[in-house]
């Protein structure tokens, strides 16, 4: 669809079909970059009455109103502020170096230093927000901001493969949505351009009925668990995150066989993300859902500080969708393993209680 309309009192309309989500494009200025976000950008056009309000020159902070993906796209933004803010500081600093050594004014040698060093400092926490963001499509599949982001943000970013294996977890309805078909037919010419298939996760490479990777509990320097100090017992690794909503639909079913099995020597393990932002929403959550008795621990290899939950390794675990999950037993072999939520955990049961010997 495309439709021109003329701005009178600072408003215009326009009206056409949309199916499901698709992809639009506010171009104010035609002289512009089509990626000058201040006077073009493209945006997310639903069904039903949508409006943005903006001020001319300033798309890149327009507001959306009727609009639920942007609804939600602005709660998860809240969430992430703390780290997109301190991209902003980084961005900014980036621009003044550039506009410094573009006029000439300063010693050139000392402000190219500061932009390689700027430029450092940036990657990690442009890569913060890639992985917050990639666990959030992951976890929120029903999503239309998930598609969203794959597609607008990092469709470019990660492999044609990772791509699909995103797109494959959305339902029908997302699929077959314009902004759906138009990732679907990038990927297939991706995929056509390009024979280079992306490598598997440490997770993909982990088998049934073989020896499970090691792992490290870093409580401090001188106490650190492994898979070797749970020999005996039968152990559920889960890797889960506090914005995933199939993650916090599947544990209080994980919860209920953890209470059922925990005196015959089983326990889980959680494993998740270290995000400060989250840190406090965390640990309500857990209490709330009663989830003290499980062994929580963030994926940070260099340890944690925090006194509640500790840091650890499980590099061999890595994967790029949660939830994610590995059943060990008490000889330390996998015996049962799948990624994202499982309605029926019959199948889970049966791993356990097999593992636990019992018929």
């Amino acid at each position: 669809m495309t439709d021109t309309a003329t701005i009178q009192d600072g408003r215009f309309t326009f009206s056409g079909t949309v199916k499901g989500l698709d992809l639009a494009l506010i171009n104010n200025d035609p002289k512009y970059p089509i990626y000058d976000e201040t006077l073009n950008i493209f945006f997310v056009l639903e069904p039903g009455e949508q409006s943005m309000i903006y001020n001319y020159g300033d798309l890149k902070h327009a507001h959306y109103l009727g609009s639920k993906v942007y609804d939600e796209k602005a709660a998860w933004d809240r969430m992430k502020q703390d780290v997109s803010g301190q991209l902003d500081v980084l961005d900014r600093k980036h621009d003044s170096l550039v506009k410094a050594i573009g006029s000439g004014s300063g010693n050139a040698d000392e402000l190219r230093r500061q932009l390689i060093l700027n430029d450092q400092q940036r990657a990690p926490v442009r890569g913060k927000i890639k992985q917050m963001d990639l666990r959030y499509i992951s976890g929120n599949n029903t999503s239309g901001l998930s598609l969203y982001l794959l597609y607008y943000q990092y469709k470019t970013k990660i492999s044609p493969d990772s791509v699909l294996r995103f797109y494959n977890r959305f339902p029908e309805t997302l699929q077959k949505s314009a902004l759906g078909v138009l990732c679907f037919n990038y990927i297939q010419r991706l995929k056509k351009q390009s024979s280079v298939v992306s490598p598997a996760t440490p997770f993909d490479k982990i088998q049934l009925d073989r020896p499970a990777p090691d792992f490290k509990i870093l409580y401090t320097k001188d106490s650190i668990l492994t898979l070797n100090t749970f020999k005996g017992k039968v152990v559920l690794i889960e890797q889960w995150g506090i914005t995933c909503i199939p993650c916090l639909t599947y544990n209080p079913h994980l919860e209920n066989l953890r209470k059922k099995y925990a005196g015959r020597g089983f326990e889980i393990i959680s494993v998740i993300d270290k995000w400060d932002t989250f840190h406090q929403k965390l640990l309500a959550y857990i209490s709330k859902a009663r989830l003290e008795k499980w062994v929580h621990v963030y994926n940070t290899p260099q340890g944690s500080a925090d006194q509640c939950i500790p840091g650890g390794d499980f590099e061999g675990y890595a994967c790029d969708t949660i939830p994610a999950t590995i059943l060990i037993d008490q000889d330390g072999v996998v015996r049962y393993k799948s990624t994202g939520y499982q309605e029926r955990t019959q199948s889970l049961e049966d791993a356990i209680r097999i593992a636990l010997r019992q018929k």
